[in-house]
């Protein structure tokens, strides 16, 4: 599943508003905390309890989506 989204300025910060289904779909809710990972150019974002092998092949995945 892939959404466009725009980038916004929130206080000193840049963010991303997280699409309802896509927060349905990781188990994301209110104030949970996130793993940003970024590989190259790619980011990849899943919940914090993920392992860390799971992190990782979901970010090596964008980075192989974005170079097809």
């Amino acid at each position: 599943m892939t959404v466009r989204r725009r980038v916004k300025r929130i206080g000193g910060s840049l963010g991303i508003l997280i699409p309802r289904d896509f927060a349905e779909a990781t188990d994301v809710t209110d104030d949970s905390e996130v793993r940003l990972t970024l590989v190259g150019r790619q980011s990849s974002l899943s919940p914090y309890g993920t392992s860390w092998t799971t992190t990782r092949s979901a970010a090596f995945g964008a980075v192989l989506r974005g170079h097809s």
